[in-house]
């Protein structure tokens, strides 16, 4: 089976930065030592890339190439197992190569602080929820699935995970960490412009034979001995046109205020001529459809254009929520937070704290608009029109016609893509026959994500996305 080509983005020239790698072909019946060599050939990749002088392309996990399939295994057979009859779903992570055991914070005599020109200490030192005392002289060893399935109860809060270490040719559970301990998943401005988490190799259990596994920017699910590659939502080119134009009008409107302070908040990303979206759109709107898939009962945004009114009977319609003005509000206050030497006015701290509170609310409220029957329509400038939505056809012939298959890179028929899906489906492909420029995010109750849009009146259809 040959897997869709995956974009590989050098985040510090992405104008010119760009590269494409094409998966190495995988048997239509695969197991753990496939998506090992899968991931083996990406690291591959990458280190290309690098000799080629590319700098910001994904770190990988510190495992060799010798161990990753053991580590892959035990993940598999772990996932079969349960606890105390309960089905265990645990986390894995490898640090990428300087986050590991020898570090001055591992030492008990170290100073409790580690200094701030230490990063790697540093990382250390918020990373780790719980560090399993002497790990060299007494380690707790992975020879086998027992240990993940025994540890997979004390991971409970979202986003920790057991750290796993390649030490003298084993793999040696190190303690429990806080992958998100930036708390990026919060915040928006200010979040680190290196990535969301710490970098490194990501497997995570998510039932019987079923494990998703993420390093540098490529995510790989193993899901009933079928490998898939995931590509962001994001990424496909309707809907980062989309996004770039939401960027663009944003930073126009934010920079006539008379609050804007110039060159204080940099929009490196609107001059790549990629049309790459400024980082926080891009990271509110992922939010929102990562918020719906989380809520299980899946649902459907459509973005529209406003002229002509689009085919869609609102049931519940809302007044001016914006979210590119709520976002633009966010970073006036963060403008008042760069005043030089000044003495810092905490009632602007509060005020930029609020503005960012509400902006997270709100994305988190749209998400929760989705699971009312009905889609919910936005428009082209990411303005929420209403919700409860019904997709009324102007053309009801039967005639599904082609679709572009943007994963795939090739025209297939539409009714090859609608005949195993539902109504919801149809009915967004429906719409975006009917309206030029219009996009569909769809929803399945199990959580997979699929986009139809009309992109200058070409049909274009992907599945197998992340948020």
């Amino acid at each position: 089976m040959q897997l869709p080509k995956v974009q590989i983005l050098d985040w510090q020239n992405p104008s010119e930065g760009v590269y494409e790698w094409t998966p190495p072909e995988v048997p239509d019946f695969a197991g753990p030592t496939d998506l090992a060599t899968l991931i083996i050939s990406h690291r591959a990749k990458l280190g290309e890339l690098k000799a080629q002088g590319a700098r910001t392309v994904g770190p990988v996990g510190a495992i060799s190439n010798e161990m990753l399939p053991s580590l892959l295994m035990h993940a598999y057979r772990a996932s079969f197992r349960t606890d105390e009859a309960r089905t265990v779903r645990p986390r894995l992570f490898v640090p990428e190569c300087g986050l590991g055991v020898s570090l001055p914070a591992m030492s008990p005599s170290a100073p409790a602080g580690p200094s701030p020109l230490d990063l790697m200490a540093w990382y250390q030192s918020k990373m780790y929820l719980v560090r399993f005392e002497n790990p060299r002289e007494d380690p707790l060893t992975l020879d086998d699935e027992k240990p993940i399935a025994k540890l997979a109860a004390t991971l409970q809060q979202d986003g920790s995970s057991l750290v796993i270490q390649e030490v003298a040719g084993r793999l040696v559970v190190m303690g429990i960490a806080q992958l998100d301990f930036k708390d990026a998943q919060r915040p928006i401005v200010g979040m680190p412009r290196d990535g969301t988490q710490v970098n490194g190799l990501l497997i995570e259990v998510r039932g019987p034979g079923n494990l998703r596994v993420r390093e540098g920017a490529a995510e790989y699910t193993l899901c009933e001995n079928r490998v898939l590659v995931h590509r962001s939502v994001v990424w496909l080119n309707p809907v980062r046109e989309w996004l770039h134009g939401v960027s663009l009008r944003i930073v126009d409107e934010v920079r006539q205020d008379k609050e804007w302070i110039s060159g204080h908040l940099k929009f490196a990303e609107l001059g790549a001529g990629i049309k790459v979206p400024q980082l926080d759109v891009e990271i509110t709107w992922s939010r929102i459809i990562r918020e719906a898939i989380r809520l299980g009962h899946g649902g459907t945004f459509v973005v529209v254009p406003q002229d002509p009114p689009p085919p869609i009977k609102i049931k519940y319609r809302v007044h001016a929520l914006n979210l590119g003005t709520k976002l633009s509000q966010v970073w006036l206050a963060e403008c008042h937070l760069a005043t030089g030497n000044r003495q810092l006015d905490y009632g602007v701290l509060e005020e930029k704290r609020l503005r960012t509170h509400n902006l997270i609310s709100t994305t988190l409220s749209i998400a929760a608009l989705s699971e009312v029957d009905g889609c919910v329509v936005l428009d082209r400038n990411m303005s929420v029109i209403g919700f409860g939505g019904t997709i009324e056809r102007q053309s009801k012939n039967g005639d599904l016609g082609q679709c572009f298959h943007l994963v795939r890179e090739k025209e297939v028929p539409a009714s090859d893509v609608l005949h195993h899906l539902g109504h919801r489906h149809s009915s967004a492909y429906g719409l975006c026959q009917d309206v030029i420029d219009s996009i569909a995010f769809v929803i399945s109750q199990d959580g997979d994500l699929r986009v139809f849009a009309n992109q200058n009146g070409q049909l274009c259809f992907a599945d197998g996305l992340c948020p």
